[in-house]
């Protein structure tokens, strides 16, 4: 996976310590989407063990 390769160089190999979100503002079915449920699953099986999901309709974003 191309994006799995680039994502792990940019990150020097440590992506397990960083916190990623996926923005489900424009989906009806929010964070039970099956493209976001699949977008999550895809990302802890990179690596990332800190996801979440944000509307920034109706929720406060965390900046970090």
């Amino acid at each position: 996976m191309k994006l799995n390769g680039g994502l792990y160089k940019f990150f020097n190999g440590h992506l397990e310590n960083k916190k990623v979100t996926i923005i489900t503002t424009a989906s009806l079915e929010k964070q039970h989407n099956k493209y976001a449920v699949k977008a999550n699953e895809d990302l802890k099986n990179m690596g990332f063990r800190h996801g979440d999901f944000t509307d920034i309709e109706f929720d406060q974003p965390i900046f970090f």
